[in-house]
């Protein structure tokens, strides 16, 4: 079964891409970006607003 991952997954996908870990990557099933240094704040500042909202999707699923 398909696992849905969304609690930090912007900012776990710019770490995986920094550290070329391509299991993770495969596994959020999306394209790592290509400046993941650069991301990395800005994902982690929406992944936090977002966390409420990734909590009950995680929870409900």
């Amino acid at each position: 079964m398909y696992e849905r991952v969304f609690i930090y997954c912007g900012t776990r996908l710019d770490w995986a891409a920094l550290e070329n870990d391509n299991p993770t990557i495969r596994k959020l099933k999306t394209e790592a970006p290509h400046y993941p240094l650069v991301d990395l704040p800005f994902s982690f500042a929406m992944d936090s607003v977002f966390l409420p909202l990734a909590i009950s999707a995680e929870i409900f699923h």
